[in-house]
């Protein structure tokens, strides 16, 4: 036994060794022959493009006083470092710049001359130094012929290379805060109760009802709507009010420090939309349509599923017994796309069946409920006294309560109410609509 272990030992130490001395080597040579080809492998600093220049700070880029987009630049230098050069030309510089689209980097010329022949690479320069190359990398456009698509990249490199700064401005509002650093957020919006989100241990302020979660990644569902506020432009700073306050969002970092975004309707006349960050002294005029973070429900950052996550099970087929007054039917539902249905004694209304399975699974439109909401003691005494459908699965005993404006899954195990209001006209959650 010892033997065996000793030469597992030296067996495993091969490996390593050979990883390291083989695979690493490879890897290093993979990389370093990319880095050969390719002709703009060092850190861009400075642009100087037909329209703009560009100077490049603390890894963000500013015309003048005016930040730049960084999305926009930063696929403009991905755009650069994707061009790899098959080799260098001597020759009259003229013949083959025959209109050549010039612009600097670094403070250094470059131009993009003509295409080759065949289509398939381009001339570009540098310094005068003349180079024949192409653009590794996929394209943003489909091409019918692939014979097409190196002239494509190379077109969309000319578009970016001939934007205009109007174009390229930057336009989201956390980019101009780069220091922006929160643990915990508070809102404060008309008409919605105000709440709290704490990203360190995930939870929220008001607590989930019982039976729901919070949302596993919080602050990535929060960003998603955080980043996509849109400014118009900056707008001079007052601390004067204006005509009415609409929301306020509070930013807290770890330290408890509060950073403060107000959002106000402009003046009685204007209905723009103003954010003002009084600590920063820092006014934008925004895009309404992009402020969705401020009037967002707190309910929207949690899972509102019928069944809890915890007690939901992958299944091949489940077997369950539906109940209405009298009336009982046995249903074995079969995973698959989309879920199939046999039943004992009755015919199976597939598509009904389809689309409250929809709904108990929370597949497709319906994986959240539109809002949750508990089940008091006289409710739960009303729905088990009423004609309701019911059934049991994963655990979780769930009654549908059919309403003229919307479906109420109710979870009897966890006590909670799910609401969809989203109302199909034609179907009812029955007995009678699913077996026949």
């Amino acid at each position: 036994m010892k033997r065996n272990i000793i030469l597992v030992g030296i067996l495993s130490s091969l490996l390593l060794m050979t990883y390291f001395f083989q695979e690493k080597r490879v890897e290093k040579e993979h990389v370093e022959a990319d880095l050969k080809d390719q002709l703009i492998n060092f850190e861009l600093k400075h642009l100087k493009l037909p329209a703009f220049e560009a100077e490049k700070e603390d890894g963000r880029w500013w015309f003048g006083k005016e930040l730049l987009s960084f999305n926009g630049l930063s696929q403009f230098e991905k755009k650069l470092t994707q061009i790899k050069k098959l080799k260098e030309i001597d020759g009259d510089w003229k013949v083959y710049f025959n209109h050549p689209l010039n612009f600097e980097i670094n403070h250094e010329p470059w131009a993009i001359g003509d295409t080759s022949l065949d289509k398939q690479s381009f001339y570009i320069s540098r310094n005068k130094k003349i180079y024949l190359a192409y653009i590794d990398g996929g394209s943003h456009e489909l091409v019918q012929d692939e014979n097409q698509v190196a002239e494509t990249k190379l077109n969309e490199l000319k578009t970016i290379l001939q934007a205009s700064f109007e174009s390229l401005k930057e336009k989201q509002l956390f980019r101009f805060f780069p220091d922006l650093s929160f643990d915990r957020i508070i809102i404060k919006a008309q008409g919605i109760p105000g709440y709290e989100l704490n990203f360190v241990d995930n939870s929220t302020v008001p607590k989930p009802v019982h039976g729901i979660t919070v949302h596993e990644g919080l602050k990535g569902k929060f960003l998603s709507l955080f980043t996509q506020m849109m400014i118009q432009k900056e707008v001079p700073y007052t601390n004067r009010p204006y005509f009415k306050k609409l929301c306020e969002l509070q930013l807290i970092d770890s330290e408890g420090e509060i950073r403060s975004w107000e959002l106000w309707q402009e003046s009685k006349k204007q209905a723009n939309p103003i954010i003002t960050d009084h600590g920063a002294k820092r006014s934008f005029l925004v895009v309404g349509g992009t402020m969705k973070v401020f009037f967002t429900h707190f309910q929207e950052y949690w899972d509102r599923k019928v069944i809890p996550p915890s007690s939901f099970k992958s299944f091949t087929k489940l077997d369950l017994t539906m109940m209405q007054g009298k009336k009982s039917g046995h249903v074995q539902i079969i995973n698959k796309e989309p879920l199939d249905f046999n039943a004992s004694g009755f015919k199976a209304n597939i598509d009904n069946l389809q689309k409250l399975m929809d709904i108990v699974f929370n597949i497709g439109e319906w994986d959240q409920a539109d809002r949750v909401s508990p089940l008091s003691p006289t409710e739960r005494q009303e729905v088990l006294s009423g004609n309701y459908l019911r059934f049991e699965v994963f655990g979780q005993d769930l009654l549908m309560w059919q309403k003229k404006e919307e479906l109420i899954v109710v979870n009897l195990t966890q006590k909670f109410k799910a609401h969809y209001g989203i109302y199909v006209e034609k179907f009812r959650a029955s007995f009678d609509s699913m077996l026949e």
